[in-house]
């Protein structure tokens, strides 16, 4: 039994990443980021190639990843100071 042909991804257990999608729409994984992030400064026709290949490949930002890479979570309790001082008040409540 044969599946079907899967477009030309790397995509593994952890999914479609921006390195697939960058191979995909051939185009630099910085581009395929300024596409997701609205950055201005790309043309149109890359903007829409870079827009199929996310569409075709399911891809899906990684919260995760883009904290980590940015340092900062957006969400409460992101980081050890608020479990510090969290896991303080539980014990004394």
């Amino acid at each position: 039994m044969t599946s079907a042909p899967r477009a030309a991804t790397t995509a593994g257990p952890r999914g479609v990443v921006m390195v697939d999608v960058a191979r995909v729409a051939g185009v630099s994984q910085k581009t395929v980021s300024r596409v997701v992030n609205g950055a201005p400064h790309v043309r149109p026709q890359v903007r829409e190639r870079v827009k199929k290949a996310i569409e075709e490949l399911g891809y899906r930002p990684n919260f995760a990843a883009q904290a980590l890479a940015r340092e900062r979570s957006h969400t409460i309790g992101g980081n050890a100071f608020f479990w510090t001082v969290a896991t303080g008040l539980h014990a004394r409540a």
